[in-house]
């Protein structure tokens, strides 16, 4: 069976989301606490940079921004190999999008300012939604399993 045109369409989104990440990654990492996680200083009372100076609670914001950052790293990465796994035939790459996809969710939900998170977000609803296609279905079922014999790993 050929490959129909909503899994190519769907595995050149995984790839624009997977790439689209880096944005999303480089906006949370200047638009949150992180840097000043990683230089050691924060604000102040006064609200002047200090050495030391900050409140937990921008220090929590900032290492779940710098959580978030690695998480959205490692779903690049899943969404990039993902993609190409779709576009293979492989079944289990739809389980792997997905769970990449919920990242975007947690970014959005982390800043809801964040512009690149939203199209983010948008990005992945259209290619979960066409990597879940019957035509998709109907070709990956279609595509024999691929199976390591016991003595390769």
């Amino acid at each position: 069976m050929s490959r129909p045109l909503s899994v190519s369409i769907a595995s050149w989104l995984w790839v624009f989301c997977g790439l689209f990440t880096t944005v999303t990654i480089a906006s949370l990492v200047t638009g949150s606490n992180i840097l000043a996680l990683v230089a050691g200083c924060g604000v102040s009372e006064t609200g002047r940079f200090a050495a030391g100076a900050g409140s937990g609670e921008a220090e929590a914001l900032g290492w779940f921004g710098w959580v978030l950052a690695t998480g959205l790293f490692a779903a690049m990465v899943v969404q990039v190999v993902g993609a190409v796994m779709l576009r293979d035939g492989e079944r289990c790459s739809r389980a792997l999008l997905t769970t990449a996809a919920s990242f975007s969710l947690v970014a959005v939900l982390y800043d809801p300012m964040l512009w690149s998170a939203w199209v983010l977000l948008v990005a992945n609803a259209v290619a979960l939604v066409l990597t879940y296609d019957d035509n998709a279905l109907d070709y990956l079922e279609a595509q024999p399993e691929r199976l390591v014999p016991a003595g390769r790993y």
